[in-house]
Parts: structure tokens; C-alpha cells; sequence
């Protein structure tokens, strides 16, 4: 008999070297956003930050719980900071700087987003309130970065509700692509430091501030005891310093704040020395609605109500301002219900000489009285 028929052997898979570790551009690898490092309430918030940057991961906070300590320096790019879990947002109860970029350093690619900021010992209405407790801010950025996105977060009672300023200016750093959406910033406050604001800019370009609420910046209610921390010429909610020449041309358009609210600040709901777009906002007891300046504006769809005095020694009650620059577009916007102001120092939208202004389709409202 003729022996059974052998299978051919089988070839074993070739040998295949392992694909090189992706170049580090700097941003998160896709699969880390399934690893993600879980901070439960009452777990060591910096630890887990520490680890979260160590290993490329993101850091989710557990909805519901409350830290007493802030996160620390952050020097790792495409990181999410954010929540997890049913319930109201986390909070980082700490009053320092809780979330630190330091100067030279360069962070892309982060995104915070659904995070309570509460400097719970600057509150007056706190047991811990201490009126010497060091004025810091949610975040302080001195570096400079892209594409970086705080959305969805609560920030209150700070000095400085967040401050984005690169300090790389000698060598021509900035930050490009910044995004401020839906949050609240509210009750931010100091005594003296120069400007006090819930948002503070400088060198950044290509800017969006989108429909976050802005209340009571820059003072305290005096029924709260304010604390020194009264209305003044320097307490804005939003403070933007101008662009970096260094940026390279500027069309105007770099900045954008757009359907936003301005209540009950200091003085300006925006000092926006960048100038650029404002668009659909809403202003409600502000000294000055706003200002914008050096590059060319458009001003359009805003609603300006309700303005009153910094106080007896400085009288304002303006709308929207427009210096310094080439061109500034009025169009589309109210302003009605001045409180206090005197018919001759009621001034709803100013301007200056050489610039060229566009107006139109305005509505001016009758003065409130008494």
C-alpha cells in the first residue's frame, strides 16, 4: 500500500519588527483617552495629577467630590482635565494658583472642561473665609502653547480668575488658539494689584470667547462687607492686553466674544485692547460696557443695559468704546436704561477722531430715573 499523503509544511509567519514608538508631537496618543487616570473623592488630587502627566494619561475627577488642594504645575501637552460619574462638578477648593504653565515652558493641546473652581477661604459667606488668603487664580499660564480649551467650568472668588499671558515675549512666544466657552466667572476680587479680573490676557492670538457668563468681577458686594475690594477703574470681568506684534499681520479678527454675558463689574465688562469682533453680547450693569482698540473692530448685535457710575468720584455709564484703531463698525446693538447717569454723560457707543466709523440700525432707550 502507498503511504498517506503528507501536508506541505506550513511556512511560519515572517518575522516582523515592531513599528517604531510614534514621534512625540507633543499631543496625547489616541489610545491613552481609554486609560484614563480616575481621581475618586478623597483620593490625593496632586498625586494623581503627577501620574496622569507621568504617564501620558488623562485625569477625570469624580463628579460629586471636593479637593482642598490644587493640581499643581502642568508641563505635559494634549491632556484632558475633566469629570466623570453622575452628579454636580467636581471641586478644587484650593485658593492658590491651582493649575500653573510656568515661563519658558511650552503646553499644547490641553482641554479642561466640566471642573468646579471654588477659593473657597476668599468667599465671605465661607466658614474659612480669610481676607488674607493668598489672591491666586484657576489657571495661570506664563508659557507659551496652541489649541488650548477651558469650557464648562465654574471659577470663583479668586484674584485672577484665569490668566493666559505668555512671558516668552523677549523670545517671541505666545499662545495661539485659545477657546473660553460656557463657563461661569464669578465674584473674582482683590485689593489693589493692578487690574483685577475674572479672565486676563496677554500675547495670544486667535482668541474665541464664547457664550460664558461673567458676574460681579473685580469687587464684592458691599452687603458682603467688600473687604477693601470696591469698584474701580482697574475691576474688569474680561481684560485683554493687545495682540503680539511678533504674531505677524493682524486683520482685526484674531479675537473674538461673542454671546457672552457682562454683568455688575467694576468697570468694564471688556477692556479689549486687541480689538476684533463683538458680537451678541449681553451687558448689564457695567460702568463701561466695553472697550476695544488698536486693530480694526466690528461691533454688532450687542445689548447694553442698565449702566451706571464706577462710583461719585468717577462717573462713566458708557456703552461700548472704539480707540485707536482704523475702522470700527457699529451696527445692530441697544442701549437703553442707564441708571443714575445725567443726560449729559450718557454716552452709548464712543469713539475718536481718525477713526472710521459705520453705524447703524441702533436702538437708544429711554434713561431710568432716581
Amino acid at each position: 500500500a502507498s503511504a498517506p499523503p503528507v501536508d506541505p509544511p506550513i511556512d511560519p509567519p515572517p518575522v516582523v519588527d515592531p513599528p517604531d514608538p510614534p514621534t512625540d508631537t507633543g499631543f496625547l496618543a489616541r489610545d491613552a483617552r481609554f486609560n484614563p487616570v480616575l481621581c475618586a473623592a478623597g483620593d490625593d488630587l496632586s498625586d494623581a495629577f503627577a501620574l496622569a502627566q507621568r504617564e501620558r494619561r488623562d485625569l477625570l475627577l469624580q463628579r460629586g467630590g471636593e479637593w482642598g488642594e490644587k493640581l499643581g504645575t502642568l508641563y505635559r501637552s494634549g491632556m484632558l482635565i475633566g469629570a466623570y460619574g453622575d452628579g454636580p462638578r467636581p471641586i478644587i477648593s484650593a485658593h492658590d494658583d491651582v493649575l500653573y504653565v510656568a515661563k519658558g515652558s511650552t503646553v499644547n493641546g490641553l482641554t479642561v472642561s466640566g471642573i468646579h473652581f471654588y477659593a473657597e477661604q476668599r468667599d465671605p459667606n465661607s466658614d474659612r473665609f480669610d481676607a488674607n488668603a493668598w489672591p491666586g487664580s484657576a489657571i495661570i499660564w506664563h508659557g507659551s502653547g496652541e489649541d488650548i480649551l477651558v469650557e464648562d467650568c465654574v471659577v470663583e472668588f479668586f484674584a485672577y480668575g484665569m490668566v493666559f499671558d505668555s512671558t516668552g515675549r523677549d523670545a517671541g512666544k505666545f499662545i495661539d488658539g485659545l477657546t473660553l466657552n460656557r463657563n461661569i466667572i464669578r465674584y473674582c476680587w482683590n485689593v489693589g494689584h493692578g487690574n483685577r479680573a475674572g479672565i486676563i490676557t496677554g500675547w495670544v492670538k486667535n482668541l474665541a470667547i464664547t457664550e460664558n457668563v461673567f458676574d460681579h468681577n473685580g469687587h464684592l458686594p458691599p452687603e458682603w462687607g467688600n473687604h477693601g475690594a470696591t469698584p474701580d477703574d482697574q475691576s474688569h470681568a474680561l481684560y485683554l492686553a493687545p495682540l503680539p506684534e511678533e504674531s505677524g499681520p493682524r486683520t482685526g479678527f484674531e479675537v473674538v466674544v461673542r454671546g457672552n454675558v457682562f454683568a455688575r463689574s467694576g468697570s468694564h465688562g471688556i477692556k479689549g485692547g486687541p480689538g476684533g469682533v463683538l458680537e451678541d453680547n449681553l451687558f448689564v450693569g457695567n460702568a463701561i460696557a466695553g472697550y476695544m482698540s488698536r486693530s480694526d473692530s466690528d461691533i454688532i448685535g450687542n445689548a447694553v443695559l442698565n449702566s451706571r457710575d464706577i462710583s461719585d468720584d468717577h462717573p462713566r455709564g458708557w456703552g461700548i468704546e472704539a480707540f485707536g484703531m482704523g475702522q470700527a463698525v457699529f451696527q445692530n446693538n441697544v442701549y437703553a436704561n442707564p441708571v443714575g447717569i445725567s443726560e449729559d454723560r450718557r454716552a452709548s457707543f464712543r469713539s475718536q477722531a481718525g477713526t472710521t466709523i459705520s453705524v447703524g440700525n441702533h436702538v437708544f432707550g429711554q434713561p431710568e430715573t432716581g
